[in-house]
């Protein structure tokens, strides 16, 4: 059961990470254009300083790589996975304002719902 949530976990993270890119076309105009000038002023930076971006790409991967170690029951991996949820926190922090149409919001917290409820059954067994 544990790792069937954990999968869910996995599609919905996916899923969200989908709409919020898909949703985004929808925002209205005023909306978008704040976005589009923050992800922006995100690509400049990244330009300037590679590394950041590199990190966000392996905060990303490497939470859906601990979210698949965990529901294979390697050791260690509910540790990593909380710290690379605290991680993609500090990422969303950082790349705030993040504008998301209601189309992706649902996506977004239960996103966020299972994430918490998988850290939650991981560091109670």
């Amino acid at each position: 059961m544990f790792a069937a949530l954990v999968a869910l976990t996995f599609v919905t993270t996916l899923a969200c990470l989908v709409a919020l890119e898909l949703a985004g076309r929808k925002l209205p105009a005023p909306l978008a254009a704040a976005q589009a000038e923050r992800a922006a002023e995100l690509r400049a930076l990244a330009d300037r300083k590679p590394w950041v971006g590199h990190l966000a790409r392996a905060i990303v991967f490497g939470y859906l790589a601990a979210l698949v170690a965990l529901g294979l029951g390697v050791p260690g991996a509910k540790y990593a996975l909380l710290g690379l949820s605290i991680a993609w926190t500090c990422l969303s922090t950082f790349n705030a304002p993040n504008i998301q149409h209601r189309i992706a919001v649902p996506f977004y917290e239960i996103s966020l719902i299972l994430n918490g409820a998988v850290l939650g059954l991981a560091f109670l067994s």
